[in-house]
């Protein structure tokens, strides 16, 4: 309320909103913004462009850029420098940073004052000495992580492949086990069946001739069975090591003559010959038994693989510390493959469905066992 010469009046003041298009403001924005850079122009114009080291405090923008990295997790020592228009580069640490510190690809440039629209093209540049190990001690975790996981996955995957393969090798191994083992048993078998049925016979029954011949016939065949189990039963002994060698002061030359003689017979019959070289007092300590075991699968095996009449070679000869016996042949041979498999339980080279040369696969795996039972060794070589 005012009083004027005595009278009492009133001052009322009235506000009124005016609404505008939005095109309407955006015009006048445009116009207000124009205006403004008019003016900035003309100051600086009026004014004049100051040096661009007038313009900021070094001090203060080092400082800004610590914080900006440290809040970013970067401790790494930096440089930094600011390049004119004219080609003047000026470092903002020391002097001595200007040989060291130059525009380049590698470093970090921003515009110095990107909104003067008269102002010269000034850049602050960034440079990182350490950036090639600050990068690596970055990366080296993650990345030896990944090698690492990426070994094991190749490794698994070696693995994989290879238990598959080995398993597909058993499965075969397995198949021709069971095949061998059904005809090695289905023959004497089949064999000592027709000899009980004859001597069942009422006619067969008081021909005393007839009953020894299928009487001796039964009991071959049985040995022959017991011989077959026991093949099987010796592979389980093998695995556990269950077996007990029982040594004696033997001649290996006398226990190789012996096994010569042995196998002669079978080998003449054949139309083959059998020479065996060597001198007698080859003292060793072994166990007999499983000694002449040994040479007969070996002498057993240059007979059965020798398609026509056998060669068959047995050489005696000492060394050193230790004798060497060689048993060579002329037969069928085998491939370089089968070579790494052949003193493998069970292992027999394979032939399909055919069954020509009988066993099971578990003569040169006992050979095996028992050579190394004696603190020997045993080795297969082939020319085919």
């Amino acid at each position: 309320m005012e009083e004027q010469a005595g009278y009492a009046t009133e001052r009322v003041e009235v506000v009124q909103q005016v609404r505008l298009p939005k095109d309407a403001l955006d015009k006048i924005r445009n116009a207000n913004y124009k205006i403004d850079a008019m003016n900035r122009a003309m100051e600086e114009l009026l004014s004049g462009q100051k040096a661009v080291m007038e313009r900021i405090d070094p001090e203060r923008v080092i400082s800004l850029t610590q914080e900006h990295l440290q809040a970013k997790g970067i401790q790494e020592p930096f440089q930094m420098g600011v390049a004119t228009d004219e080609g003047a580069f000026y470092p903002l640490f020391s002097e001595a940073f200007a040989d060291t510190l130059s525009p380049s690809e590698e470093s970090i440039r921003a515009r110095l004052f990107p909104k003067d629209i008269l102002g010269k093209e000034n850049y602050l540049y960034l440079h990182f000495p350490n950036k090639s190990n600050y990068i690596i001690k970055q990366i080296w975790l993650p990345l030896s992580s990944s090698v690492v996981l990426m070994g094991i996955i190749i490794f698994c995957f070696i693995y994989a492949i290879r238990t598959i393969i080995q398993q597909k090798k058993l499965s075969e191994i397995k198949n021709d086990f069971i095949n061998n083992m059904t005809h090695e048993f289905k023959t004497p078998i089949a064999t000592i069946s027709l000899a009980v049925e004859a001597l069942q016979d009422p006619e067969l029954m008081h021909q005393q001739r007839f009953r020894e011949r299928y009487l001796q016939v039964i009991n071959q065949e049985n040995k022959r069975l017991g011989e077959q189990v026991e093949k099987v039963l010796q592979a389980a002994t093998l695995d556990k090591q269950q077996f007990s060698l029982k040594k004696e002061r033997l001649d290996l030359h006398e226990v190789l003559s012996g096994c010569t003689q042995q196998v002669a017979l079978q080998i003449e019959r054949k139309g083959g010959q059998i020479a065996f070289f060597g001198s007698p007092g080859a003292w060793v300590e072994a166990d007999p038994f499983h000694l002449t075991h040994i040479f007969n699968n070996l002498l057993d095996n240059a007979i059965k693989y020798s398609k026509d009449a056998p060669q068959v070679s047995l050489r005696l000869e000492a060394e050193e510390t230790y004798y060497v016996v060689t048993i060579s042949d002329q037969g069928i041979g085998m491939s370089k493959e089968a070579l790494r498999y052949i003193f493998d339980k069970f292992y027999r080279v394979h032939t399909g469905n055919v069954h020509d040369v009988k066993g099971f696969g578990l003569g040169l795996a006992y050979v095996k066992a028992m050579v190394e039972a004696h603190k020997g060794q045993v080795f297969a070589e082939s020319d085919h």
